[in-house]
């Protein structure tokens, strides 16, 4: 199944700051990527982390809704080992929260979806068309402070269900 986003931006904002910046846009991803997605641009400063949506991939089963679907989001400087983003606190522009999927296991450190904590699913259904650039599926992670690092990677969700 593939929920992966196919066109995103990464934006960033410091702490005390009014407007987010965008560190990447990466367009034309592949939907089920089998390897995590790392995403680098030049290293920066900031608190605030967003993964932005403007295209799921494309129905993959006639009539099922479309949804964005993580197993984890990590904030990292290139060659250090920590991840900034691990048991930070998730926002969203909407979720699914039912223990199994909620944007809390987007920080849990699992970087694979397994039962009791698969990941992060959008609760919104965006039903069959996957350009949602009119209204971008969006996911926050604060990191506390500003934090310094150059890469943000995304782990695909592959539910066993």
């Amino acid at each position: 199944i593939r929920h992966f986003p196919v066109d995103f931006s990464i934006e960033l904002r410091g702490d005390g700051e009014e407007e987010y910046r965008t560190a990447a846009r990466l367009t034309g991803q592949d939907d089920a990527p089998v390897q995590p997605v790392a995403v680098s641009f030049d290293r920066t400063q900031a608190r605030y982390v967003r993964l932005v949506v403007t295209r799921l991939s494309p129905e993959t089963i006639p009539g099922d809704c479309l949804h964005l679907q993580l197993a984890e989001i990590e904030v990292q400087l290139t060659g250090g080992a920590s991840n900034l983003a691990e048991h930070k606190m998730v926002t969203a522009g909407d979720s699914l929260e039912t223990g199994a999927w909620g944007v809390a296991n987007l920080t849990d450190g699992l970087t694979a979806s397994r039962d009791p904590h698969i990941g992060y699913t959008s609760g919104r259904n965006v039903g069959q068309d996957p350009d949602v650039s009119a209204d971008p599926l969006w996911l926050e992670v604060d990191l506390g402070s500003d934090q310094t690092f150059n890469q943000v990677t995304l782990w695909h969700s592959h539910p066993t269900l």
